[in-house]
C-alpha cells in the first residue's frame, strides 16, 4: 500500500490501527510536506462511532494521538484550529479531559456548525 492510502485508512479508521500504523512505520512519521489533510468528517465520523458504541474512548485515544504526532497529516485551513484542538483534546485526556458522550456530541455539532458556515 502506498503512503497516502495508509494515511487515508488512517483517517478512516477502517481497519485495526495496529495494522495501519504497523504499515505506516515503513514510511516514518517525518515529512518535508503534508501529505494528505485531515477534514472535519473524519473527526466527526470517528465520534460518531464512539457515540454509537463501536469505538471505545481508549481506541479513539489511540487513534487521535496517532494523526497528531504524524508531520505528513495537515488539517483543513477553514477549520485548522478547532481540528488541532479536538485532536489534541481527544489524544490528552490525562491533560486535557477524558472523552465522553456529550463531549463527542459537542465537537460533532461543532464541526457541522463549521461545515455550513464555511461554504
Amino acid at each position: 500500500m502506498k503512503r497516502i492510502e495508509l494515511l487515508d485508512s488512517l483517517f478512516q479508521f477502517n481497519q485495526p490501527l495496529s495494522e495501519i500504523l504497523s504499515l505506516l512505520s515503513a514510511f516514518g512519521r517525518v515529512s518535508k510536506s503534508e501529505l494528505l489533510i485531515l477534514k472535519r468528517q473524519h473527526i466527526a465520523g470517528v465520534l460518531k462511532r464512539y457515540v454509537s458504541d463501536k469505538l471505545s474512548a481508549t481506541e479513539v485515544e489511540d487513534w487521535a494521538n496517532a494523526i497528531e504526532s504524524r508531520e505528513d497529516i495537515g488539517y483543513d485551513p477553514s477549520c485548522e484550529d478547532l481540528l488541532g484542538e479536538i485532536i489534541y483534546e481527544l489524544a490528552n485526556p490525562g491533560l486535557t479531559n477524558s472523552l465522553s458522550k456529550a463531549m463527542a456530541k459537542n465537537w460533532i455539532e461543532q464541526l457541522s456548525q463549521t461545515s455550513v458556515a464555511s461554504k
